[in-house]
C-alpha cells in the first residue's frame, strides 16, 4: 500500500551520488517533518545494511512464478531487534536488474555476494508501517506488505533468475535515513513467449528417522515422538510429502519399532523415574496406517537406528555395524532394500568397505567428488553411490523462510534446466517439515520428478572414488565404553530373567539405539537415554529388589543338618536365582549350593540349606544370592553354624561297637566249647572242626 503522507519515490537512476549525499544531510538537519515532505530517499539501498536492526521475516512471496504481465507481493513481519526507537519505517520492494543464467553467476549470489550494479527500488512499491503513529520501539513487531507489477520491475526481457527482496528504510534515534533491515529472494522469470527448457530431473528422498526414545519395550524416555507424528508434526508432514508422485522414501526400522510399540500402548518415564501412560497411541496408529499405504516400489530401509559406522571403524568395534545389520534384516521392514545413509551424508572408502555387511542397494552421499548424481560402485563394494546436494534447502541468499527455500529450489532447477544439455538434475534429501513444504511447493513447468528407484535404473557414471571434506566427530570412546560396560554387565542379568531371550532383545535394541549418530557430540543426552537400562541392571545386582534372609545362628545336632533360607523379590517380573555358601573353613564345615529356583514377582521363596560338619565347633558362613552363572546379587548374609554333639555321637558309636564285640566273643567261646564235648569218633571230613586260619572276623557276615 502507499502512504498518503509520502509521495512516490524518485527513481534511483535519476539521482547522482552527490545529490543522494546532500539529501541525506538535509534529512539529518531538517528532521522528520521535512522527510515527510521530501519523500523517501534511496541512497542507502546502494549498500547492504551494515547492522541488522530490523529483522525482516518473509511470510509470503506470491506468486512463486509470476507471469510477465502479472504482479508480485511480498508480505511478512518486521521486528525491531535493536535497543533504539526507529522512526519512519518503510519497507520497499527491491530488485536487481541483472539476470542470473548459469551456476557460475548463481552460486556467488547464494553465498550472499550480490552484484552492486542494477540494484534499485521499485517505484511506488513501499509501505509506511509507522504512519500515524510513533517510532517503532525495541522488540516491537509490525506487519508489512509491498506489491508491484512485474512490468514495473523494469527487468530485461531475457530469461533468467532475478534477485528481488525488501529493503527497510528508517531513522534510528531520529538520525539520518538508513537501511536497518533487508532480505533477498530469487525470482525465476522466463522471457515472454520463451519455450520451455528440457526438464530438470529432481529426485527427492524423504527420510523417516528420529532421535531414539524407547529404551525398553513399551517404555520411552520422553513423549517427543507423539508430537512428531501428530498432525502438523515433523514426521506427519514428511509422511504427507512422501505421498507425492515421484518422491521416494526411506525409513529407520528402529523408528518403525518404536511407533508400533506406541500404537499398542506405552509408558513414559518422568524425571523422578516414574512411569506414566503415554498420550500418543492414537496418532501412532494413524501414522502407521498412512505409512503402510505408501508405495513400496519407491521405498527403502535405512541402517537400524542410524548406527555410527565411523565410530565403529575408528574404535575397532565392527560388532556395532553387525548388530545394526542383523536388527534391520530381522525387523518387520526387513524385506525393503537398504539405503545406506548416515546423518550428514559424509562418507569415505573405509566406511563403504566396512559397511558391506549392511547389504545396501544404494549408498547416498553428499561429499563424493563428482558432477554426476549416479556413480559406479567403488572397488570391493557392490552398491552404486548417489550424490545429493546437502545445501538444497539452505534458502537464501538472505533468509531461511519457507519462501526463501522454495524460491531457491525453483531458481536452481530453472538454471539447471536451461544451462545443462539434458536438463540436468538434482538429488535432495528431506529430513524436516520445512524442507518437505519447500520441496512440494517448488513444482514448476521445467521440473520432472524422478524416483530414486528410476534413477538407479539409469547408467552410472565413472568417478575418481574420492571424497571431499570430513565427517563430524563420531561417538567418543567414552560413549562407546558406557555401552560396552552395560553390555558386559547385562549378560548375567539376562541369564537370571525368566524370559532371557526377550530380555536380551530389549537390551540389544537399546544399545543399538545408543550407537546412533544422533548422539554425536551429545554424551550427556546419550547417557540420559541409557540411564534407565543401566539403572535396571544396577538395581538388580544391588540387592534392593532381591534380598536374602536367614537366621544368624544355626546349631547342628548331627553330622548333617538343615535350615531354611528365604529369597524375597520386589521385582515386576520373575527371576531365576540360587544361593551359594562360603565357609570360613571347608574342612570343618561346608554347605552345598542350592539349585536354581524361580522367584515370582513380588513374592518370596524358601530353600533348604544342608550343612555338613566334620568336627564340633562354630564355623562362620556367608550366604550369597547369585544368578545362574554365579554372579552375586546384593550383600551376603553372615551365618554362624555350630556343631555341638558330634563327639557324643562318636562315643556312643564306640560303646555300641564294644558291646557288639564282647557279645560276639562270648558267643564264639560258647560255640567252641559245645563242639569240644562231642565224641571224637563222630568227627568226619565233611564236618571239620573250625581252625584259627579259616575263622571269619568278628561281626563278619556268615
Amino acid at each position: 500500500m502507499r502512504s498518503a503522507a509520502f509521495p512516490e519515490p524518485v527513481p534511483r537512476r535519476g539521482l547522482s551520488r552527490v545529490y543522494a549525499a546532500l539529501a541525506a544531510l538535509c534529512l539529518a538537519t531538517l528532521g522528520i517533518g521535512t522527510v515527510q515532505t521530501l519523500g523517501p530517499v534511496e541512497t542507502p539501498t546502494a549498500q547492504a545494511a551494515e547492522t541488522e536492526l530490523i529483522e525482516v521475516e518473509v511470510d509470503s512471496f506470491e506468486p512463486a512464478l509470476p507471469a510477465r504481465d502479472g504482479e508480485l507481493t511480498i508480505s511478512g513481519t518486521l521486528t525491531n531487534t535493536s535497543d533504539s526507537a526507529i522512526a519512519n519505517v518503510r519497507p520497499y520492494l527491491w530488485r536487481n536488474q541483472g539476470p542470473l543464467t548459469n551456476r557460475a553467476s548463481l552460486d556467488p549470489v547464494l553465498e550472499g555476494n550480490l552484484p552492486s550494479e542494477g540494484r534499485v527500488f521499485v517505484d511506488g512499491a513501499f509501505e509506511n508501517v509507522t504512519d500515524d503513529r510513533g517510532p517503532m520501539q525495541p522488540g516491537e513487531e509490525l506487519p508489512f506488505s509491498v506489491t508491484a507489477k512485474i512490468e514495473d520491475l523494469d527487468l530485461p526481457r531475457a530469461s533468467g533468475v532475478y534477485p528481488v527482496g525488501v529493503d527497510v528504510l528508517g531513522q534510528v534515534d531520529n538520525g539520518a535515513v538508513s537501511v536497518p533491515g533487508q532480505t533477498r529472494l530469487l525470482l525465476p522469470l522466463p522471457a515472454e513467449g520463451a519455450t520451455e527448457p528440457e526438464p530438470s530431473k529432481i529426485t527427492s528422498v524423504v527420510m523417516f528417522n528420529a532421535e531414539p526414545t524407547m529404551y525398553a519395550p513399551g517404555q520411552f524416555i520422553n513423549d517427543d515422538l507423539a508430537s512428531e507424528v501428530s498432525r502438523g508434526g515433523r514426521l506427519a508432514t514428511l509422511l504427507e510429502t512422501a505421498r507425492t508422485e515421484g518422491i521416494s522414501w526411506a525409513i529407520d526400522p528402529s523408528l518403525y519399532d518404536e511407533l508400533t510399540a506406541m500404537a499398542q500402548g506405552y509408558q513414559v518415564r518422568d524425571e523422578q523415574g516414574n512411569l506414566t501412560e503415554g498420550s500418543g497411541s492414537a496418532v501412532a496408529v494413524r501414522w502407521l496406517a498412512d505409512f503402510d499405504a505408501l508405495n513400496d516400489s519407491v521405498g527403502f530401509r535405512l541402517p537400524y537406528a542410524g548406527v555410527d559406522a565411523e565410530a565403529a571403524i575408528v574404535n575397532e568395534q565392527p560388532e556395532l555395524i553387525d548388530r545394526a545389520a542383523e536388527l534391520g534384516a530381522t525387523s518387520d521392514l526387513g524385506g525393503l532394500p537398504v539405503l545406506e545413509w548416515f546423518d550428514d551424508g559424509m562418507i569415505d572408502l573405509n566406511t563403504l568397505e566396512a559397511t558391506t555387511g549392511l547389504d545396501p542397494t544404494v549408498v547416498l552421499t553428499s561429499n563424493a567428488d563428482s558432477a554426476h548424481r549416479l556413480l559406479q560402485s567403488p572397488a570391493d563394494t557392490e552398491a552404486p553411490l548417489v550424490r545429493y546436494d546437502p545445501l538444497a534447502y539452505a534458502g537464501g541468499p538472505e533468509g531461511t523462510s519457507d519462501a526463501h527455500r522454495r524460491q531457491r529450489l525453483l531458481a536452481e532447477s530453472y538454471i539447471d534446466a536451461r544451462s545443462q544439455p539434458s536438463g540436468g538434475g538434482t538429488v535432495r534429501v528431506i529430513t524436516t517439515a520445512e524442507q518437505a513444504r519447500a520441496d512440494v511447493a517448488a513444482e514448476a513447468p521445467w521440473v520432472e520428478r524422478l524416483s530414486l528407484t528410476e534413477l538407479l535404473g539409469t547408467d552410472p557414471n565413472e568417478w575418481s572414488e574420492t571424497f571431499s571434506g570430513s565427517t563430524s566427530e563420531p561417538l567418543t570412546p567414552e560413549q562407546l565404553e558406557l555401552m560396552a560396560d552395560i553390555e558386559e554387565r547385562s549378560d548375567s542379568y539376562i541369564g537370571a530373567q525368566s524370559d532371557p531371550e526377550a530380555s536380551a532383545q530389549s537390551i540389544t535394541h537399546a544399545l543399538a539405539r545408543a550407537s546412533s549418530t544422533t548422539w554425536r557430540g551429545r554424551a550427556e543426552a546419550q547417557a540420559e537415554f541409557l540411564a534407565p537400562v543401566q539403572a535396571r541392571i544396577e538395581d538388580f545386582f544391588s540387592g534392593d529388589d532381591l534380598s536374602l534372609e536367614a537366621t544368624s545362628r544355626v546349631t547342628m545336632d548331627d553330622q548333617q543338618g538343615l535350615f531354611p533360607v528365604t529369597i524375597s523379590s520386589r521385582l515386576d517380573e520373575p527371576v531365576n536365582v540360587a544361593v551359594i555358601f562360603t565357609s570360613s573353613n571347608d574342612a570343618r564345615l561346608s554347605i552345598p549350593d542350592t539349585e536354581v529356583v524361580r522367584v515370582p514377582p513380588g513374592e518370596s521363596v524358601t530353600v533348604d540349606a544342608r550343612p555338613k560338619a566334620a568336627t564340633n565347633g562354630t564355623v562362620p558362613v556367608v550366604a550369597h544370592l547369585v544368578t545362574p552363572d554365579r554372579t552375586e546379587i546384593g550383600p551376603g548374609v553372615e551365618i554362624e553354624v555350630q556343631a555341638t554333639r558330634l563327639g557324643a555321637v562318636g562315643w556312643v558309636i564306640v560303646a555300641v561297637s564294644g558291646v557288639v564285640l564282647v557279645v560276639s566273643t562270648l558267643l564264639r567261646i560258647r560255640q567252641v566249647r559245645r563242639h569240644g564235648k562231642a565224641p571224637a569218633e563222630t568227627a568226619t571230613d565233611a564236618d571239620p572242626v573250625p581252625t584259627e586260619t579259616t575263622s571269619a572276623p568278628s561281626g563278619a557276615a556268615r
